[in-house]
């Protein structure tokens, strides 16, 4: 009886597995247009922090209507930012513009408490070759790239060690939940088109997950918090941009939002129950019909292994043969 209600519920999630994720509500969660980039939820999922031409902020997303600042810069910009897996502090890029013109200069690789806002810069260039830096998931370390060159180092700057180099990329580098591989967008030889999707490792290997074309190209790719998803804007020509989900290896795509005014930044909630974005300059927020993943993997793994475990016991009492009444 046991392992019979185990079978069916074994199926149930099964064919859970095979429902398309869809999007169930979308709402503006802030209405002012401006242009923002490098949207990202903090480890427990209550803010969202972005930037913005004066630096990095976060909203309450219990509070929509709050907006706060959190570092307030004149005279230079963020190009890119990460929050630490604990939500204590945030790695990100500062770049000092030479004159009106922003042709770049300076750059450097900080990290803030987010209480106090003590900084520490960890590098420093004379010029801009700073692209994308993420933490490792455990918060000791930290990748970076520096132009075509990509870095692994101790979150307090000491022993930098050479992973691989990837031509062309752009912001944002980001690290698997598994804290071995990276995901990255980088520009073919035929740019402005043929962006791809970028997967390396941190031994050094690398391929191309997903390959553009003159018809679409692909970037901004982000993990699903377990690392069973990968998500990524595909641009359809111009100013046509759709969300689209994929496995990790690429296959198996879903477009999830059509039609997109902007696709310079997304994310996916730590419960991977949303997603936030920008449309018409502005940050929207959907809710999902179902959790990224799809399905709960360790429970179809369990209930399996219960199965098998039964039929093995059954099969063996069936086998042995049992002694005749005297």
């Amino acid at each position: 009886m046991f392992s019979i209600a185990l079978l069916l519920n074994s199926e149930r999630v099964y064919a859970q597995s095979n429902q398309r994720i869809q999007v169930i509500d979308e709402k503006i969660l802030i209405a002012e247009k401006e242009l923002r980039s490098g949207l990202q939820f903090s480890p427990d999922g209550s803010k969202l922090f972005y930037i913005k031409k004066d630096g990095i902020w976060f909203i309450d997303l219990e509070k929509p209507s709050e907006e706060k600042i959190l570092l307030n810069l004149t005279d230079s910009f963020v190009q890119d930012f990460r929050i630490s897996p604990d939500g204590r502090q945030i790695l990100w890029i500062k770049v000092i513009p030479l004159d009106d013109e922003k042709r770049t200069g300076p750059s450097s690789l900080l990290i803030s408490d987010l209480e106090t806002l003590h900084t520490d810069e960890l590098f420093g260039f004379d010029y801009w070759a700073l692209i994308g830096a993420d933490w490792t998931p455990d918060g000791k370390a930290i990748v970076y790239q520096f132009g075509p060159d990509v870095w692994i180092v101790n979150s307090d700057g000491r022993n930098k060690k050479f992973i691989t180099r990837i031509d062309n990329a752009a912001a944002p580098l980001e690290i698997g939940p598994d804290g071995r591989t990276i995901l990255v967008s980088a520009y073919s030889t035929n740019y402005p088109h043929e962006q791809n999707i970028i997967m390396a490792t941190l031994d050094g290997r690398q391929e191309i997950l997903i390959k553009g074309s003159s018809v679409a190209d692909y970037w901004v790719p982000v993990w699903s918090p377990d690392g069973s998803k990968i998500l990524f804007v595909q641009r359809n020509g111009v100013k046509d941009f759709d969300i689209v989900i994929a496995e990790p290896d690429g296959s198996n795509k879903g477009v999830l939002l059509q039609s997109l005014e902007d696709g310079s930044a997304i994310d996916v909630s730590p419960d991977g129950n949303k997603i936030v974005y920008q449309k018409d300059k502005q940050i929207w927020i959907v809710a999902l019909s179902q959790t990224i993943p799809e399905f709960p993997l360790a429970y179809i793994v369990l209930a399996v292994s219960i199965v098998t475990m039964l039929l093995a016991r059954l099969s063996v009492n069936h086998v042995i043969k049992r002694p005749e009444k005297m």
